[in-house]
């Protein structure tokens, strides 16, 4: 699965960290990114990054931590 190019713009930070986008599913018509570390990393809470076909959102912080624990993964 390609990557969108605006997924991989919100990400840029975590990407130049050494971070690598993964898909993680579909939820409510939008597709679901991550950025994984190869290396264990302790960077703070999770960043989302969600994909509706036009636009990306970052999704951060205890709203990350509530929209994970919602994800069919």
């Amino acid at each position: 699965m390609e990557i969108p190019q605006k997924i991989e713009k919100a990400a840029k930070e975590r990407i130049e960290l050494g971070g690598r986008i993964q898909f993680l599913c579909e939820y409510e018509g939008e597709q679901i990114y991550i950025c994984k570390f190869e290396e264990q990393m302790i960077i703070g809470l999770p960043e989302l990054y969600l994909w509706n076909g036009i636009r990306a959102k970052t999704v951060d912080g205890r709203e990350a931590l509530t929209l994970l624990s919602k994800l069919p993964i």
